[in-house]
């Protein structure tokens, strides 16, 4: 059911809609997804994204992975990229929240998208500080993006001389892909692909299991009725 809700802007389902986020930077045509999120915590999709935020539930990350998959793969053939040859990556949690939950959603699923499609998966970014978006006004949250997400130029293993080049040749030249559990305004993303293109990337894709509706004065008069 809940792939089925109907986009108010473009008027495909959730699971085909192509409304991009606001955020600077998605050269994408749609965003392979799932379902649309809501604040309403008794919506089934909503149970699913809390599920994988805070159980150890690896069945659950594989359904989704594979249910991800079949999108983001069509979505990259139609783009001329082969799955197998893109680097996969994700925007890591909040250390308290890591601390809290003791694992990182958004890694499992990455690296269970990167098994399904034959791809690599790689810890290119590192969080510093900063707040949680979901408790920040729009305004806020580029803001928030900027000064806390960054290139892991600290990965394990590296000499302090290396570190910059040996991240750099990990995905210069090639198609990165960004996985993420739920997408809102995409800020956070918007920060990583311009991260990862300034430094050599080729392209770059997000895939989601979840993201909010796309709100336009159109959507907003049609919600209303």
């Amino acid at each position: 059911m809940a792939k089925s809700e109907m986009c108010h802007t473009c008027y495909l389902t959730a699971d085909k809609c192509t409304c991009l986020p606001r955020g600077k930077g998605f050269s994408q045509p749609y965003i392979p997804s799932l379902f649309f999120y809501h604040p309403d915590k008794s919506k089934p999709q909503n149970k699913v994204i809390y599920s994988l935020k805070h159980k150890d539930n690896s069945e659950l990350v594989g359904f989704l992975a594979k249910e991800l998959s079949v999108r983001l793969e069509r979505m990259l053939s139609e783009n001329g990229v082969s799955a197998q040859a893109c680097i996969f990556t994700w925007i890591p949690r909040k250390r308290a929240s890591l601390i809290k939950d003791g694992f990182d959603q958004g890694e499992r699923l990455c690296a269970a998208l990167a098994a399904e499609l034959g791809g690599k998966s790689y810890p290119l970014f590192v969080r510093v500080g900063g707040k949680e978006q979901k408790r920040l006004e729009k305004q806020e949250r580029t803001a928030n993006a900027e000064s806390s997400v960054f290139l892991n130029y600290c990965m394990r293993g590296v000499r302090a001389t290396d570190e910059i080049e040996r991240i750099d040749e990990i995905f210069r030249g090639k198609t990165v892909v960004i996985i993420d559990d739920i997408i809102t305004t995409g800020a956070t993303l918007s920060r990583g692909i311009s991260e990862l293109m300034s430094s050599g990337a080729s392209r770059v894709f997000v895939c989601c299991a979840a993201r909010y509706e796309a709100t336009t004065k159109k959507n907003r008069k049609q919600k209303d009725l």
